[in-house]
């Protein structure tokens, strides 16, 4: 199912911090391989959105007038921690190993 998200971009700052290496700085090649594998599904589980009660005050002439014609919009709030973990460590495994086996 596909929900109206108002703010998309929250995803990948969400995801950056489990790019973040033991140097503290963000391994862009990983952030960008979560997103890739985790962007749509999480803009698809209903558990990772929170449904609008109200619109954001700053909200686009657009957007009103769409809320006022029944469209229901959803924030990004969360992620499971532990899912999110775990597809990380096996994303970096294949990172690993596409590495050996490249040289």
């Amino acid at each position: 199912m596909t929900f109206n998200v108002i703010n998309r971009e929250e995803v990948r700052g969400c995801l950056s911090g489990y790019a973040v290496g033991g140097d503290g700085i963000i391994d862009e090649p990983l952030l960008a391989h979560l997103m890739t594998a985790l962007e749509k599904p999480l803009l698809r589980r209903e558990e990772s959105l929170h449904r609008l009660a109200t619109l954001p005050s700053n909200a686009p002439a657009w957007m009103v007038k769409k809320w006022e014609g029944g469209t229901v919009f959803y924030e990004f709030f969360s992620v499971p921690h532990e899912k999110i973990s775990h597809i990380r460590d096996w994303i970096k495994g294949a990172m690993v190993n596409a590495a050996r086996t490249s040289s």
